[in-house]
């Protein structure tokens, strides 16, 4: 059986990625997934999210990753709609202080922290975000940002 070493890196020469699960247990807050090699394929920021049940997580984060592939950018503190339907979601730079709790793997990969992530933060039915100072407070803790928002 592969090490989770070794599949990593054949997933990210077959696909050009690979999609790290990490299910809440009683100490996380949440499920979250982010991806590994699309900083290494296309020069392009790893991807997180956090919040979501796996099976949408799985299908944003591919989605994106082919989008990537397509030539598509994101870019930091800007709200996009082609991420979620019916929904704008906010993608900001991962600041390197969350890196060790959230990006093991990756940083394993990477050899350390010298490769850039950004997360993908969705809004509430209401269209609220966790930064937003209405936001209910269990969605605040559900769905840590770990960059910085730039409120407009």
């Amino acid at each position: 059986m592969p090490s989770i070493e070794q599949t990593i890196k054949t997933n990210i020469k077959k696909y050009g990625h690979h999609i790290i699960h990490v299910m809440a247990d009683e100490d996380d807050e949440a499920d979250f997934a982010y991806t590994i090699g699309l900083y290494e394929t296309y020069g392009k920021p790893e991807i997180i999210m956090i919040g979501q049940d796996q099976e949408l997580l799985q299908i944003v984060l591919n989605n994106l990753a082919y989008d990537y592939k397509e030539g598509r950018t994101l870019t930091d503190n800007k709200l996009e709609d082609e991420i979620l339907d019916d929904y704008k979601c906010m993608v900001v730079n991962v600041d390197k202080e969350h890196y060790e709790e959230f990006l093991g793997l990756a940083m394993d990969y990477y050899k350390g922290t010298d490769f850039d992530v950004m997360q993908v933060i969705w809004p509430t039915q209401a269209g609220m975000f966790p930064y937003d100072e209405n936001a209910p407070e269990d969605f605040k803790e559900w769905q840590p940002v770990l960059g910085k928002v730039n409120k407009k």
